[in-house]
């Protein structure tokens, strides 16, 4: 669903949901089923089946029961985030192939691919949402 505004060339994957008054920036990724809140102005690339206000960037729980994903599998992809993409540094990511045996056969390996394989072929990539991190953008606001 899009309601939001795309500034440029973005890609929005399957069953995104950009909200009413959400704008992105060109070159933006929003990941499978993730959520950009009403308003929120978006810089940095969202991961999949996340919620992001354009601060904070959290699993969608009520989107993942939605698509059908138990919360023992919930769990196992927010572990998997919170492990990977929390500290700051994360942002920078641009691949997970060295992360591949962590994730191989897990519910959520595909999608995560996808994303990133989507990211690797954008012309100007955007840095990552850091995932449990409030102030995102932190070292991007104007003092």
């Amino acid at each position: 669903d899009l309601a939001g505004e795309l500034t440029g060339f973005c890609h929005v994957m399957q069953n995104a949901k950009i909200m009413k008054g959400a704008i992105l920036h060109q070159f933006t990724t929003v990941g499978s089923g993730a959520f950009v809140a009403m308003g929120s102005r978006v810089c940095l690339d969202v991961l999949p089946f996340c919620a992001f206000d354009g601060n904070m960037l959290t699993l969608d729980r009520v989107a993942l029961r939605r698509l059908g994903v138990e919360h023992v599998q919930a769990d196992e992809l927010q572990t998997f985030y919170e492990k990977h993409f929390s500290l700051p540094c994360s942002q920078y990511c641009q691949s997970i192939e060295a992360l591949s045996s962590e994730y191989v056969g897990a519910w959520f390996a595909d999608e995560l691919h996808r994303f990133f394989s989507i990211r690797a072929g954008m012309h100007d990539r955007r840095m990552l949402a850091c995932f449990g991190c409030g102030d995102s953008l932190h070292s991007f606001k104007a003092t």
